[in-house]
């Protein structure tokens, strides 16, 4: 039997988080014994910011006795836009803590089947030596399915002066809630609830498969 977050959890929680996160469909669950831990890996239709995730989250962690939850959410790989990418800056924040401080001004572009990233701070070396573009991939590849060529540039690849000297206004830095692309492609604009509209994805008759991830 097909189950969504609210029905496995159960939990009381705000109709914007159960009408949102709580509407994901439960692909797998893996569980690790050694730190009381769940990861689940929950399919949407649309896409969801990491903060409703989170609320989500914390809820659960209220009522249960594991101490570390992670929804994953699964999406169709035609949901993936630029403008998504400032949610895989906070979700590679997340698994990686020691890119924190390197992803404050963060840009990116789609270019075929490569996403270029642009670090504003120049922070690309130190983004290098901690394997950023491997981890902005493996999100990618968790959530869209989609296998993307993910390569750390300067600034001054595409023509971006960060001295200051340019007549031209850099991009506005980036926050939790918006990451401007590069290039100047149409982009659905994002609201409080929902980044951008699609068919549904979920299908009938999929079961619940929980892993046992133990040491």
């Amino acid at each position: 039997m097909n189950k969504t977050l609210n029905d496995f959890f159960n939990i009381s929680a705000p109709a914007a988080l159960t009408e949102s996160v709580g509407l994901g469909l439960i692909i797998k669950i893996d569980v690790s014994r050694s730190n009381n831990a769940l990861t689940v890996y929950a399919q949407y239709s649309k896409l969801l910011r990491k903060k409703q995730l989170e609320q989500y989250e914390a809820l659960i962690l209220e009522t249960c006795d594991f101490h570390a939850l992670h929804i994953i959410p699964v999406y169709s790989k035609e949901l993936f836009i630029t403008k998504y990418f400032s949610q895989v800056v906070l979700e590679a924040k997340r698994r990686k803590p020691a890119l924190k401080p390197l992803l404050d001004k963060t840009m990116c572009r789609l270019k075929g089947n490569t996403l270029e990233v642009v670090s504003l701070n120049e922070f690309t070396e130190q983004l290098q030596n901690n394997a950023a573009a491997a981890v902005f991939a493996k999100i990618i590849e968790d959530e869209f399915s989609l296998n993307l060529n993910v390569k750390l540039i300067e600034p001054s690849e595409v023509g971006i002066d960060i001295t200051g000297s340019s007549e031209n206004e850099a991009p506005a830095p980036v926050g939790d809630d918006d990451v401007p692309p590069v290039s100047d492609d149409d982009i659905p604009v994002i609201n409080d609830e929902v980044i951008t509209e699609s068919p549904e994805v979920a299908e009938k008759g999929q079961s619940v498969n929980v892993i046992d991830m133990s040491d």
